[in-house]
């Protein structure tokens, strides 16, 4: 459920979701400021995350890269 007072702060829990995914169902949409606390609460997660993960793929195994790569390949 989306929260009624406009300076009321929430948790994203399953039942927001699931109130999202009905709301979205029948053309609704999120105020803006709850997607800002998405989006927000979103970075504050991957800002803690490392950016370059190192791994070692031995001599004569195959690894197949699926998605967006970045940096320098040995």
């Amino acid at each position: 459920m989306i929260p009624s007072d406009k300076g009321a702060r929430y948790t994203p829990t399953k039942e927001f979701v699931e109130g999202m995914i009905e709301a979205f169902k029948t053309g609704g949409k999120l105020p803006k400021r709850v997607v800002w606390e998405i989006i927000l609460g979103v970075k504050g997660i991957v800002d803690k995350e490392r950016s370059m993960v190192n791994r070692v793929v031995e001599e004569g195994v195959v690894c197949d890269i699926i998605g967006d790569t970045h940096g320098v390949s040995h």
